[in-house]
């Protein structure tokens, strides 16, 4: 677990056990707690239903971490496979060398 978040959190809750709201903390934290998240949560508190903000924000964040994910492996894909093909071209000149280094040692 993240030590920047945990120290975070735990004032969090210490704002929100002396009666504050979620956000004062959060909203002197940019670097932490995204600026949107932040918003939604303003918005969640101030409408009473900060349940349904957390949900959809964590719908947002959910889609964002599969939109990452997915492009790394399209990224990752030609790397692995130039990877691949340099060690399977190793292998094939390792094991055809010797072939015709014996094969020109029978000729007479």
């Amino acid at each position: 677990f993240n030590q920047a978040y945990k120290r975070e959190l735990v004032m969090v809750s210490d704002c929100l056990q002396k009666g504050g709201k979620l956000s004062e903390h959060m909203v002197l934290n940019p670097k932490i707690f995204p600026p949107l998240l932040v918003q939604m949560i303003i918005v969640g508190e101030t409408t009473g239903s900060l349940s349904d903000s957390l949900l959809y924000l964590t719908k947002i964040y959910e889609d964002e971490l599969n939109d990452l994910t997915k492009n790394l492996s399209v990224v990752i894909e030609p790397v692995l496979m130039i990877f691949m093909g340099i060690i399977v071209g190793f292998v094939a000149i390792s094991i055809i060398t010797p072939i015709y280094g014996i094969a020109q040692n029978l000729h007479p």
